[in-house]
């Protein structure tokens, strides 16, 4: 029995999603901007302050949701 369990509400870092996704860190800011919110491959995500030092994370839920929307089914 696994006994891996996977928090969807667990916030990631841009690292972490960038590790699990294959994706540069520059592509997921670029994601992140208000021009690319219109977009089907958006990714929402939280952002803690204001600025250039404002703290940001991405819900494992929101993260399973993109991946899940991206795949191809033939």
């Amino acid at each position: 029995m696994n006994n891996l369990t996977i928090n969807t509400n667990e916030l990631l870092t841009t690292d972490e999603v960038s590790q699990i996704l294959k994706m540069s860190r520059s592509k997921l800011a670029m994601m992140r901007m208000d021009n690319y919110k219109e977009k089907p491959d958006f990714i929402p995500f939280v952002k803690f302050g204001t600025g250039k030092k404002a703290c940001v994370r991405y819900k494992q839920s929101e993260i399973n949701a993109y991946i899940e929307k991206m795949s191809v089914t033939k």
